[in-house]
């Protein structure tokens, strides 16, 4: 059956600099975060996870620094909407202290907690949760795990995030964007409505999805495919879309191009820890500035809208996910500055 191409929403008629015609086509863009939890080794979870902890969500600081609540402060001040897809399995692990001040953090915002998953923890699990279950080694993909291994991690996962005060999660990402097809009916069985893994960048996201490997949103075994956004630089290979990766200048044409086409949603990546210095924990203030700018720029751009999972409906099925081409000024802009901001900071 041929799936009809999805007609653009309609704009709400809301207050912003130059607001669009109630009537107005909109774009919508899915801000979506990876949050995620790791101990310094290991040899000795116990023991560095809590510093580990601190330093990934807040930084160097809890009022200063850049982590998770740097970014949540500023989608607030611009009246923005975002989704976290939190990784839970490190709870079972280490104890559900850490992840429910996560997912509290993220709710008093006002913003949207899903599902993201590294299968690195099953493998510590395996004498609780994961008895029984054949894991011959630590890996970080599910897509590696048995398939019964990928059903509890997603029913623990699942569990944990909605014992943490979250709603159950209706959206899943794979953690490295790693998965197969069997992954996504075993998400459909267990609940799951839209899935946001496929990176079109990534040889090994969704290497088995055949006709559905495409820039397009889907239907497969029982759930919707929300590919993420892609980006093409004049001299390099695809990439995804995302705040630490991408210059400013490409996320804006990025997000016109697919106003221009009537593509969409516009999934954009990030990650809780993307605005923290890689060793020092500070704030990066390159990958800060950008982030404030097109923040910025989404809320004073009509026609523009940030959205979730939470409000997404069929109507997005066989929707163009925008892949932005021949850009090769804001490509070389992005360029210029990673390259300064390499030699500034590392």
């Amino acid at each position: 059956m041929t799936v009809p191409k999805a007609q653009p929403p309609v704009c709400p008629a809301v207050t912003r600099v130059s607001p669009p015609r109630a009537d107005a086509p909109c774009t919508d863009v899915v801000l979506g975060f990876d949050v995620e939890v790791w101990a310094d080794g290991w040899g000795n979870v116990d023991a560095t996870v809590g510093a580990a902890f601190r330093r990934r969500i807040y930084g160097h600081s809890r009022e200063s620094g850049a982590g998770l609540q740097a970014a949540l402060r500023i989608l607030s001040e611009n009246g923005l909407h975002a989704v976290f897809f939190v990784e839970p399995l490190f709870a079972a692990r280490v104890g559900e202290s850490y992840l429910a001040e996560i997912v509290e953090l993220i709710l008093r915002h006002g913003q949207e907690v899903q599902l993201h998953m590294h299968a690195e923890w099953a493998y510590e699990l395996r004498d609780r949760q994961f008895r029984g279950v054949t894991l011959l080694a630590r890996t970080r993909n599910i897509s590696d795990l048995p398939v019964e291994a990928q059903r509890t991690a997603i029913r623990l996962g699942l569990d944990l995030v909605e014992g943490c005060g979250a709603p159950r999660p209706i959206a899943f990402r794979a953690g490295s964007y790693y998965f197969r097809r069997e992954t996504l009916g075993l998400l459909a069985e267990n609940g799951i409505r839209f899935d946001s893994s496929l990176n079109l960048s990534e040889s090994r996201s969704g290497p088995d999805l055949g006709e559905y490997r495409v820039p397009r949103v889907s239907a497969i075994d029982g759930l919707i495919e929300v590919p993420i956004a892609q980006v093409v630089p004049w001299v390099m290979r695809a990439r995804q879309a995302q705040i630490g990766g991408c210059g400013l200048a490409e996320l804006t044409r990025l997000v016109r191009h697919a106003a221009d086409t009537q593509s969409g949603p516009v999934v954009i990546v990030s990650h809780n820890n993307e605005m923290l210095h890689r060793v020092s924990g500070r704030p990066d203030a390159y990958v800060v500035r950008r982030f404030e700018a097109f923040c910025r720029w989404l809320s004073r751009t009509p026609g523009i809208r940030t959205t979730g999972f939470t409000d997404m409906s069929d109507a997005v099925l066989g929707g163009d996910v925008p892949v932005l081409r021949h850009a090769p000024l804001a490509n070389l802009a992005r360029d210029i500055e990673q390259r300064w901001r390499r030699w500034r900071y590392y």
